[in-house]
């Protein structure tokens, strides 16, 4: 067992109701060839998640419970009790290679700020960002993923600065973290081309636009709302190219969710939200916007019925396949 004053790396492990996949998880950890704290942060699991941890608490797995707080909410108290250099993300549902601490740490030398790998099954080449610009907009075009997982932060960094997870952001909270962390940065950036990650997607994201669930809108506008606090940041540093980038962005979130709220009958405030976002943005749309996204917008916007018929039909096509 190592002294948790040795340790580099601390894991932060959220979960909720894991049980099916957190002995998996743990297992992942516990066998790295870097050892690092384990932090578990369980928030209110009713099944057997919380029993499987206690088994292995020791010196450097600690497990602190809470009550239905949320994901954001539960890492940031992960974050307070973390007392090593570095940290990570893991999360319950996924594990990594015995070497993944391992790979991270050793690219962490004077002047970088953050190491990071990619998931198994995605391509991945090594790469040196030199400035937070070049790394952010890697990160809003999907090129690199915008997970917190595979990637780890510098704890004085996070302190510094008073980076933490935004409580009311819930989806797309982990793109708002890596951007308002890279903003606080001044190092380099490492992509390591490693893929030491396993990611399990269980997340229900199984046709995430012809959902029919009311909620899914509300999910939907959620991530809209992270759009728009990584706007306003890009806009404070004047990172043009990037701006444009995720006002776009932000326009095909507001669409789908637009959509969603139009294919469901959709009555809440978040409907009317979304079309005054397009509306205002509408000389934008058509001004930088694809072929494709303008005739959507267009649609939406002034021929909802159509649009709506043709999404039907999508969704029942979905169903059935």
């Amino acid at each position: 067992m190592n002294n948790k004053s040795n340790l580099k790396l601390t894991i932060i492990i959220p979960t909720y109701n894991s049980e099916l996949t957190i002995e998996r998880c743990i297992k992942s950890l516990l066998v790295q060839e870097e050892p690092a704290q384990l932090i578990f942060v369980d928030d209110g699991s009713v099944d057997r998640t919380v029993d499987i941890i206690k088994k292995h608490c020791n010196n450097n797995v600690t497990l602190i419970t809470t009550s239905h707080v949320g994901p954001s909410k539960a890492r940031n108290i992960g974050l307070k009790n973390v007392i090593t250099r570095w940290v990570t993300f893991v999360d319950s549902d996924d594990y990594v290679d015995p070497d993944y601490t391992k790979a991270l740490l050793r690219v962490l030398h004077k002047g970088v700020s953050l190491s990071m790998c990619e998931q198994h099954g995605k391509n991945s080449v090594s790469k040196v960002y030199k400035t937070n610009e070049e790394f952010i907009e890697d990160l809003v075009t999907d090129k690199i993923n915008s997970s917190v997982w595979g990637k780890v932060f510098d704890m004085q960094i996070i302190r510094n600065q008073k980076i933490h997870f935004k409580n009311d952001i819930f989806l797309g909270e982990d793109t708002l973290f890596c951007i308002t962390y890279a903003l606080s940065c001044h190092g380099t950036f490492l992509l390591t081309g490693l893929s030491k990650y396993f990611y399990t997607d269980s997340r229900n994201s199984l046709s995430s636009l012809f959902s029919i669930k009311n909620d899914d809108v509300v999910r939907s506008f959620n991530v809209i709302k992270a759009y728009e606090q990584i706007l306003s940041l890009v806009s404070k540093v004047k990172f043009n190219n990037i701006i444009k980038l995720v006002k776009l962005k932000l326009i095909v979130l507001t669409l789908n969710c637009y959509r969603k709220a139009l294919l469901n009958d959709y009555r809440g405030k978040e409907k009317s939200i979304c079309q005054k976002i397009l509306m205002d943005n509408l000389t934008f749309i058509i001004m930088n916007g694809s072929i494709r996204l303008k005739l959507k917008v267009l649609l939406a916007l002034f021929l909802p019925w159509l649009i709506c018929y043709f999404d039907n039909i999508r969704y029942k096509a979905i169903k059935l396949g």
